[in-house]
């Protein structure tokens, strides 16, 4: 319900969204992947766009982690069918 509503919403205002869950994150038009590492004792961030397809691995990871399958790849495509419904 609330990646049907920051979708909605979306379509009026820009809307940035940083989430662990898949459900919300399919609903995004656009994903990105933000990763944290230590370089040289400092934090370093960095933002990725995703390519259709490295979004699909990415839903995947945050459904399963490592456990993933052909049937999570299924299930995400079916989570981005619906988001891709409220664009």
């Amino acid at each position: 319900m609330l990646g049907q509503k920051l979708a909605a919403l979306g379509q009026t205002h820009q809307v940035i969204c940083v989430t662990h869950l898949p459900q919300v994150a399919s609903y995004a038009r656009h994903h990105w992947s933000i990763r944290k590492a230590k370089a040289k004792g400092r934090t370093v961030t960095q933002i990725t766009p995703l390519t259709d397809d490295d979004r699909l691995d990415e839903l995947a990871s945050m459904l399963r982690g490592e456990a993933r399958t052909e049937t999570t790849r299924q299930e995400v495509e079916a989570m981005l069918q619906a988001g891709r419904r409220c664009w």
